[in-house]
Order: structure tokens, then C-alpha cells, then sequence
């Protein structure tokens, strides 16, 4: 997994506030049933209480996958049968059930392959909210936002969104004057996605030669080669982002060039997804060491969430050796010790 560190979404915090408020479910009702409940009672209404939207936004995102692809279903049959007062009921909640996750994604600072597959079933309403707010962004959502939309759009649309609006992305990706370089860079790999490489394949061209120059110092030639093996990796070309990454490693380690736990773990999480589970842990290992030698500013620190919920870390997360690693970079787990918040990884 890629870590961006935490991001605020400012225009949708305006827009939410009412849905962080929600009250807590209680632990003994069944998920699904209590979010199937509350939808009922929004679409029993006027769809004018945000109390009851609101509950029933924070019911279906506890519920997970099985009741979003239920809404979906549900939205669809209202829309083809022309049902006016079930397809607006069901337009706000699939609205602000997007919105929402993609706040909940955002603030947990981790980007990885299918992050936003569980939307997929919300479509086509999902997909064409995401492009309104991309390309005719309304007052309510920061146009310095937009980035954020792009991996949901290209996970909700795993094959392309159709010839007429990739040209249109394709012109806000080239647009260097007016369009802030985070989307332009997104948009770069959602492209390739979608079977035009040629913006991705003139940045790796462009980084390649950069990371080769002579006059480049070892801090650059660091600096660039992680570039460059973050693309691959957002690519999802893990092996050759993986291979990029160990070789940056060690020629850094050669030249003595500062590093920080995060340059380890991101090779351990190509490597894992690569399949090279042992080179994965090596990297691990010395992410855990790095972090516990006492010379990582805390800004640095890896937190043991990402350790424990990263879906790159799947296939070696069941060793034992995996297990003394994470006791070597946290130490043992007490009912006292919390389990951290949000890593950094970036």
C-alpha cells in the first residue's frame, strides 16, 4: 500500500457534518438488519429529516459490501420502473454513501489497488456523481478536491467510462495552466487504466532520465528512483516496482543517503504483492530496526494499524516471523497499549 498521510476533506466536512455526528449502533443488533431498517425508514419518509439520513448513511457503511450492493440493486429497479419517491430517496442515500467513504478512505491515509471496489455496485449513479464533481465541480466540493475522486472513479470503472469522457479527462490532465498537478497526476494513471499510457509512459521516461543524469546527487537519484517506483506501483506493476524499490534501497545504503522506515515498507508492500514474501519481510525487518534504533523523528514512525490492516501484507501477515517483527517495532500488545492510529506512509 501506498500511504499518503492523513488529508482533510475540508468541502465535505461542511457538507457531512451531519453524518460524523451519528449515534453508535448497538453492538448487539445485526449490522445488515439495522442498516436495512434504517434505510426503511428514510425511504418511508419525506426525505427531508437529516437525523434519519443520516443514521441510515452510517448504518450502511458499518453493514459493508452486501447492503451497498442491495441499494444498488434497489436504485436501479426504482429508476427502470420510473419510481419517483423511491429513486430520490435512494439518489441522496447512494450521494452521500459515496461522499462519505470516500471522506473514511481519504482520512485513513492508505491508497492500495481496489480501494474503492465495494462502490462498484452503486453503479451507474456512482460513477456519474464522481465525474460531475471531477468535471463540473459544484460550490459544495473544492475543486482542489478533485484528485481525491480519481482512484474511486477508476476502481468504480475497471474497464473505461467511454470514449467522450476520457477525451474530457484527458484534457484536464494535460491542462498545466489551470489544473493543480495533483490531478494531473492522478488522472495520468486512471488513463493508462483505461488504455492511454501516454502521459504515465512520458513520466516514467521523464524520471528514468532525471534518476540517470551525472549530475544528479544520491539524495535526488533516491528521491527519483522512489518516484519512479511508485508509479509502478500505482501502475500495479509490482514487480518491477518492487525490483525498483530494492535496488533504490540498497544503493542508498551504499552511499550512506538518510532513509526512513516508510522507503522499507513500501518495498516490503511491492514485494509482498509480487509474491516474494521472504524479500518482504527482509524489509520489514528493517523498517522495525530503523524505527527502533532511536534516530527516526516521530514525524516518521510507522504505526501498528498499517501493519495490521494493510491488504498488501495479506500473504505474510500469518508468519511468525511476521508477528516478531511487528513485537520488534511495537513491542507486545497489552489491553493497556493502544493499537495507533492512522501510519504514515508516504
Amino acid at each position: 500500500m501506498r500511504y499518503n498521510g492523513r488529508m482533510t476533506l475540508y468541502a465535505l466536512s461542511t457538507l457531512l457534518a451531519f453524518v460524523a455526528a451519528a449515534p453508535t449502533q448497538d453492538s448487539g443488533l445485526d449490522k445488515s438488519a439495522a442498516a436495512r431498517a434504517s434505510l426503511t425508514a428514510w425511504l418511508d419518509s419525506d426525505h427531508r429529516d437529516a437525523t434519519v439520513l443520516d443514521r441510515t448513511v452510517t448504518a450502511i457503511l458499518d453493514a459493508g459490501a452486501d447492503v451497498i450492493a442491495d441499494i444498488g440493486a434497489r436504485a436501479r429497479t426504482a429508476h427502470a420502473e420510473s419510481d419517483g419517491h423511491a429513486g430520490r430517496g435512494l439518489d441522496a442515500v447512494i450521494t452521500h454513501v459515496a461522499v462519505q467513504f470516500l471522506k473514511r478512505e481519504t482520512e485513513s491515509g492508505m491508497t492500495f489497488a481496489g480501494q474503492y471496489e465495494p462502490l462498484r455496485p452503486l453503479q451507474p449513479f456512482v460513477g456519474k456523481l464522481f465525474l460531475n464533481l471531477l468535471l463540473e465541480t459544484p460550490d459544495w466540493f473544492s475543486a482542489q478536491e478533485r484528485h481525491l475522486l480519481v482512484f474511486p472513479l477508476r476502481d468504480v470503472y475497471p474497464e473505461t467510462p467511454g470514449d467522450d469522457v476520457c477525451k474530457k479527462l484527458r484534457v484536464v490532465a494535460t491542462d498545466e495552466d489551470f489544473e493543480p498537478e495533483p490531478l494531473r497526476k492522478n488522472l495520468a494513471f486512471a488513463l493508462a487504466g483505461w488504455g492511454d499510457r501516454s502521459l504515465i509512459d512520458a513520466r516514467i521516461a521523464q524520471v528514468t532520465t532525471d534518476s540517470l543524469a551525472d549530475a544528479t546527487s544520491d539524495e535526488r537519484r533516491t528521491a527519483l528512483r522512489y518516484e519512479l517506483a511508485d508509479i509502478h506501483y500505482t501502475l500495479r506493476d509490482y514487480e518491477r516496482a518492487a525490483k525498483i524499490h530494492v535496488d533504490m534501497l540498497r544503493s542508498a545504503e551504499t552511499a550512506d543517503t538518510a532513509l526512513v522506515p516508510n522507503h522499507y515498507y513500501n518495498a516490503a508492500c511491492c514485494l509482498a504483492r509480487a509474491g516474494a514474501v521472504e524479500a518482504a519481510l527482509d524489509e520489514l525487518q528493517r523498517a522495525a530496526k530503523l524505527m527502533r534504533g532511536g534516530r527516526v523523528d516521530p514525524s516518521q514512525m510507522l504505526e501498528r494499524k498499517l501493519f495490521e490492516r494493510d491488504p498488501d501484507l495479506a500473504s505474510v501477515r500469518d508468519s511468525d516471523r511476521f508477528r516478531d517483527i511487528v513485537r520488534l517495532a511495537f513491542g507486545e500488545v497489552t489491553d493497556k497499549q493502544p493499537s495507533g492510529g492512522a501510519a504514515r506512509k508516504d
